[in-house]
């Protein structure tokens, strides 16, 4: 690959990080008049119909993007150009097998999925949702080869056009419904938005298909003449399903262990007095808008460990132990850096923030959620650093362990609070937090096993936190002065941006922020010259 098109560890996680955050606000958008439209039984289908997607989902496409990701860095590493190819070759063919089977099954089993989730009138958006997954287990493919080559350019402008087309084509083809049926179709109206996300993954799709074919001609171009060996394709399958199995059962129960947690809320929910199917759809409904705004620090973080994963295989496989663990130390930094300020913004204005981006009804609902559940970013965002660290050193069975840990704790949890009338929903938020942050320690001291010489989490987390701190103090006394002046919303909006200003200065001040991070950001270097931030003296190469 030419130096011109390798991309490295910071400018990978910038790309995807600006893309996230493209792909939550058009996500954001999407919810907003969705949860105008469709009354709330529908809401709360819809998010049923994403809840039995996700094992499927999970089932297709957990595991080989990773092992995928991790093998064509591996051979890129070595300099093994054909070998990397083969690889893709062979994982595309499974790809297909497995999304095509899983799409099947969940088309045929729409109706009695929907019934086990205490939710029949879920049955069309799920059916309507199916084929999403064999789309993307196709999009998986060909994101976890680029992956690997270090090259998020595809990955990040695909999810950008599934953003966009969902928000016009599932807000269009949901209102078409509603004005033809009327409000009463909850189930219809439902899976007409839903059906807007399949066609959306289908046009992701095409444009990931058509960006292969056109690198594939660059590559014979650039590629020269020579009789390196290649792994045979029984080989190179079975590397990859050994690699991506673990991960793949694991992420499968994870997700089978969530969809008995959505069964038992509802049937929690439904066993209080006056709470009805449509009630119980409603406030999961309101918890699925407050996870919208729960997960988006997380897509953030995502970003940075899908980057991460083949520069830090690299490493590996080159035996650079220092790079090792200035990739880890550097990675954790960040995601303290992403998560705590985000945190107590959510701490501090979950109720507000959800008022920007939904009805009255539902953000009254889901901002107490998301208040309850915040402190759940953090250990949320330090689960996926931690799993995508283990997963470049080969380990991934640990991660799987811990995290089925967590998901346990979260289903006895929710069985024991959400069927009390003071808590019901109140208890999902709860669970989630505690579950998560169980789950982040047990990773984190697996993780300091194989990497005793990385920087410690708790000599960043305090500085972080400080800043944070600072940042929510002050930003909620300029609300304060402001709602009486210019209204609630216009308030929020105008002290969630200066939050942004005083959480980087008060970071610089507090030594919170370094040159490194600085430096993974879009014009990072000209902006550390700005903050009076010094290199650390690490050797960029150690990151690459």
């Amino acid at each position: 690959m030419s130096k011109s098109r390798q991309q490295n560890f910071i400018k990978g996680a910038a790309i995807l990080s600006v893309s996230t955050i493209i792909v939550k606000a058009v996500g954001l958008f999407f919810s907003m008049p969705l949860a105008s439209i469709l009354d709330e039984a529908a809401y709360g289908y819809f998010f049923v119909a994403y809840d039995v997607f996700a094992v499927f989902n999970a089932i297709a496409t957990a595991g080989l993007p990773v092992a995928v990701s991790r093998m064509v860095s591996a051979a890129y590493a070595k300099g093994r150009k054909k070998q990397a190819d083969r690889i893709f070759g062979v994982a595309i063919l499974i790809f297909f097998i497995l999304g095509l089977a899983s799409a099947l099954i969940m088309a045929v089993f729409s109706r009695p999925l929907a019934a086990l989730m205490n939710y029949p009138g879920a049955d069309l958006a799920i059916l309507a949702l199916s084929p999403t997954i064999f789309f993307c287990a196709i999009m998986s493919a060909i994101r976890g080869y680029f992956q690997g080559r270090s090259n998020m350019t595809p990955t990040a402008l695909s999810q950008i056009i599934e953003a966009v087309t969902k928000l016009v084509l599932g807000i269009g083809l949901a209102y078409y419904v509603v004005t033809a049926f009327g409000e009463s179709a909850s189930s219809l109206s439902a899976a007409a938005a839903i059906l807007g996300v399949s066609l959306s993954a289908s046009l992701g799709t095409v444009y990931l298909l058509i960006y292969k074919r056109k690198q594939n001609k660059i590559d014979r171009e650039d590629t020269e003449k020579g009789d390196e060996t290649v792994m045979r394709r029984k080989e190179i399958a079975w590397a990859l399903i050994k690699f991506a199995v673990p991960i793949t059962i694991g992420s499968s129960f994870l997700y089978v262990l969530d969809l008995i947690d959505t069964s038992i809320i509802g049937g929690a929910l439904q066993s209080i007095e006056g709470v009805t199917e449509a009630v119980a759809s409603g406030y999961n409904g309101y918890w699925g808008a407050a996870k919208k705004l729960f997960d988006l620090p997380g897509a953030i973080v995502i970003a940075l460990s899908t980057s991460l994963l083949p520069i830090l295989t690299a490493a590996f496989v080159k035996k650079n132990q220092c790079g090792v663990n200035r990739m880890t130390s550097l990675s954790i930094r960040f995601t303290f850096l992403v998560t705590i300020p985000c945190a107590v913004g959510y701490v501090i204005f979950g109720r507000d923030i959800t008022a920007l981006f939904f009805p009255q009804d539902t953000a009254a609902g889901a901002g107490t959620l998301l208040t309850i559940a915040a402190a759940g970013v953090i250990f949320n965002g330090m689960l996926y650093t931690t799993n995508a660290i283990m997963q470049s050193l080969g380990h991934t069975v640990v991660p799987i362990i811990n995290m089925s840990i967590g998901g346990v704790v979260k289903i006895l949890m929710n069985y024991f609070l959400v069927r009390m009338p003071e808590i019901n929903i109140n208890g999902a938020a709860l669970s989630t937090a505690i579950s998560l942050a169980i789950t982040m320690i047990l990773n984190l001291i697996a993780v300091y096993r194989l990497i005793p010489k990385a920087e410690k989490p708790w000599k960043m987390f305090g500085q972080i936190l400080l800043a944070s701190a600072v940042m929510g103090g002050l930003s909620y006394l300029i609300n304060v002065g402001l709602a009486p002046l210019a209204g609630g919303n216009i308030a929020v909006i105008i002290s969630i941006i200066a939050a942004m200003a005083i959480y980087i200065a008060a970071a610089v001040f507090f030594k919170a922020i370094t040159y490194d991070e600085v430096r993974m950001m879009p014009k990072g270097e000209k902006i550390a010259r700005i903050l009076r931030l010094k290199p650390s003296g690490a050797d960029e190469g150690d990151y690459e």
